[in-house]
């Protein structure tokens, strides 16, 4: 997540140089494709201090103005959660002890802060989430528990040229009532394919 920050810091005066091009028409409609890492936020088992997994997503996006942009996002995700077993050794191994799964469907609100091939942007989004969470790898005899209902999102990142980079953090359906909302946060890089132009 520190890294994201920092590349996303680094990239404002990439954004400040692309400014100087001027306002350009922006795409009415388009498609964003991206594939990253996630770490899941629920909480580990004892021993448990590693959280690693990966996703991957796929958002057409409307125009209402130059500057927002309503989307439907579909995405995938698989976390784990496990131990680092002789850490700093050259026999270190990873041990998975809890597992889960996110599939999504949110629609999401973004704005555009310029109109220049460099794009930085800040999004929400609300909708339907089904998760699984496993024990003992993935075993489903095992399984911890099952869940589907509503599911909220945060993102900030930047466009330029085809390509995107953003950060989210995801709000999975409530386990049981007044227990933690689990989820994850994810770090996506992709591509986008646009067509039309919006005045």
């Amino acid at each position: 997540m520190k890294k994201a920050v920092l590349i996303l810091i680094l990239s404002l005066p990439i954004g400040r140089l692309m400014a100087q091009k001027g306002n350009q028409k922006v795409n009415s409609f388009q498609i964003d494709i991206g594939i990253g890492f996630l770490s899941p936020t629920f909480t580990s088992f004892p021993g448990s201090n590693l959280k690693i997994g990966g996703v991957i997503s796929l958002e057409p996006k409307f125009a209402i103005t130059r500057h927002w942009f309503i989307g439907l996002r579909g995405e995938g995700g698989i976390g784990v959660n496990g131990t680092n077993n002789n850490q700093g050794s050259d026999s270190a191994s990873f041990t998975p002890s809890q597992g889960s799964t996110f599939v999504s469907g949110l629609v999401t609100c973004n704005y555009y802060f310029t109109t220049t091939p460099f794009r930085p942007f800040l999004g929400v989004g609300a909708g339907f989430m089904d998760t699984h969470y496993y024990k003992n790898r993935f075993k489903k005899q095992n399984s911890n528990q099952q869940i589907a209902g509503l599911a909220e999102m945060a993102r900030a990142g930047f466009e330029m040229d085809h390509f995107w980079m953003d950060a989210e953090y995801n709000l999975a359906p409530l386990l049981e009532p007044g227990s933690i909302r689990n989820g994850y946060i994810s770090i996506k890089l992709g591509l986008y394919f646009g067509s039309g132009k919006k005045n």
